[in-house]
């Protein structure tokens, strides 16, 4: 894997400005590639943002929509999500599934991971009024990988099972996608003709990617901007999750916070334990599991007792977490801070 960002962290706070009478800020613009072996199964995530095309606050909320009475919003449907940025629900995104000119209508999740928006059963991470958000442009999969045989990435054929295929796992819900050569398809929906291109990905999705086709490795090239904001999104019980690493410099299993859900499992046996496994751009994977006495091991290595909690998560990784527990709703909440300082 190669990683370049155009602008250092380090300068970033010098970068930051208010020019908006909503808290618009200029952000530092970063570049990260990550490699796609061929011939090989690879989870990745999406290491940046795109810019936001609007601001503004919150005037009111109910379990599935936002509304913003100043707002002139123009059709956002599988195109952009909503990002709040301020107060308790800082850090979540959600998909905008409908819109007004000044209503928002949201994916709250499936099954286990339905969250809803406001404060209803009890959700303390809930959207409020006088909230801050964003609405920013979702990476795409064509814009990813390429539209059709000519400029994708990726092996394209007719048959999906000789195709390269996409699978995105977001809010409880997966979906597998190929490229007939023409454009993306729905890889499970037998007859389905619809064009995928402009099919969004949210920044927490994970992504899994079967390479069929031999030879040469594929490179991915993100440009966005570097995120100003954790994320905060669903890991339930009873469940094996993807999610991504929406971050362009490398964290760390303590400060992505896995271990300070509600309900974590620790365990001196990986097997009755709360997993996290990475799967890194270089093609090498690790499993790792909270002990008893709250210390980071490495599931695969016996009585290795190393603590790993400062073991670094390249960015573009892919990230699957095993749940022993029963733990649903705002309990299943993952908060991961940012792990750098701007």
């Amino acid at each position: 894997m190669k990683k370049i960002l155009a602008l250092s962290l380090a300068s970033a706070a010098a970068l930051l400005s208010s020019t908006h009478a909503q808290n618009a800020t200029t952000t530092p613009v970063g570049f990260v590639s990550v490699q796609l072996d061929a011939n090989r199964r690879t989870a990745i995530s999406i290491p940046l943002e795109n810019s936001p095309t609007a601001f503004g606050t919150v005037t009111g909320v109910t379990s599935t929509t936002i509304t913003d009475a100043a707002a002139s919003f123009g059709s956002l449907v599988g195109s952009s999500y909503i990002k709040i940025t301020s107060g308790q629900a800082a850090g979540r995104n959600f998909w905008i599934t409908s819109n007004t000119a000044t209503v928002l209508t949201l994916r709250t999740g499936a099954a286990n991971f339905a969250l809803p928006v406001d404060n209803s059963s009890g959700n303390t991470n809930n959207v409020a009024v006088g909230d801050k958000y964003q609405i920013v442009p979702m990476f795409t999969l064509a814009g990813i990988f390429g539209s059709n045989s000519t400029s994708s990435v990726l092996k394209c054929a007719a048959n999906p099972n000789q195709a390269d295929q996409v699978t995105i796992y977001s809010d409880g819900t997966s979906a597998v996608y190929f490229n007939d050569g023409i454009n993306w398809r729905n890889a499970l929906a037998g007859n389905d003709k619809n064009n995928y291109n402009a099919l969004g990905i949210l920044p927490t999705s994970g992504i899994w990617i079967v390479r069929r086709a031999t030879g040469a490795n594929a490179s991915l090239d993100f440009l966005g901007t570097v995120p100003i904001h954790g994320i905060k999104t669903q890991l339930p019980g009873g469940a094996r999750v993807a999610v991504g690493m929406p971050f362009p410099e490398g964290a760390t299993l303590a400060t992505m916070s896995f271990s300070s859900m509600p309900g974590w499992v620790r365990g001196n046996n990986p097997a009755n334990s709360d997993q996290v496994t990475i799967y890194r751009p270089d093609n090498t994977s690790s499993v790792y599991f909270l002990d008893v006495n709250n210390v980071w091991r490495n599931a695969l290595a016996g009585n290795d007792k190393t603590n790993y909690a400062t073991t670094v998560i390249p960015p573009g990784s892919g990230i699957w977490v095993v749940r022993r527990g029963a733990t649903t709703g705002v309990n299943a909440t993952f908060a991961a801070i940012l792990p750098y300082n701007l």
